[in-house]
């Protein structure tokens, strides 16, 4: 059977969601930063399935990023992935942000960048090959200036190499079982925030 993967990115305010089969990205719509994404994340899954001339019951997987990013689009991804495959019974595949930034990046060793928000960045060392992302130390919130190393960034940073955009990657890496992607239970796959809210932090949770 064919994979048609569906691949969503919540992380940030400008996220988008993307299919792809074994060949690649078949197409991809961008969430519109202006609305919410409560109002807007199933219609943008069926103008995506409408332009590539596909059906819901043509897809084989769901891909979605588990964190760290916003605390709302990221809730809001992971519950939206977590109910379509158990709706639609299909597995459920996820990896974290910075993992899949820096298998977007391709082989070699990168410092994986991703908003934090308040000027910081979240950042990581990988180490990537054909066959494995593999973690060469902890997820950090820091300053831009404070990253080292050969970096790859997600939007809406713009340093080192960007990354155009994560679904794309997400979904065709999970098309093709590649890592970073694992399959998940859908009832026990949580949000990875990294570090409480900022609601948390005015009431001393920080």
């Amino acid at each position: 059977m064919s994979e048609l993967v569906l691949g969503i990115d919540t992380i940030g305010r400008g996220g988008s969601v993307a299919l792809a089969d074994e060949s690649g990205v078949v197409g991809i719509q961008t969430h519109d930063p202006d609305l919410g994404y409560a109002e807007e994340l199933f219609g943008l899954f069926d103008d995506l399935l409408a332009d590539c001339g596909r059906e819901r019951r043509e897809l084989t997987a769901v891909a979605v990023l588990s964190g760290p990013g916003s605390f709302t689009g990221l809730r809001i991804g992971v519950m939206t992935a977590k109910t379509l495959a158990f709706g639609l019974g299909l597995p459920l595949l996820a990896a974290p942000t910075l993992d899949l930034v820096a298998a977007a990046a391709g082989p070699g060793r990168w410092t994986a960048a991703a908003d934090a928000g308040g000027d910081m960045l979240w950042a990581a060392p990988f180490e990537v090959d054909a066959s494995r992302v593999e973690p060469l130390g902890p997820v950090r919130r820091v300053a831009p200036d404070a990253i080292e190393g050969e970096v790859v960034s997600a939007p809406p940073v713009r340093i080192g190499h960007p990354v155009d955009g994560l679904a794309g990657p997400l979904a065709a890496l999970a098309a093709r079982r590649r890592p970073p992607l694992g399959e998940v239970d859908p009832l026990a796959l949580v949000p990875e925030y990294a570090a409480v809210s900022q609601a948390e932090r005015v009431h001393g949770l920080d």
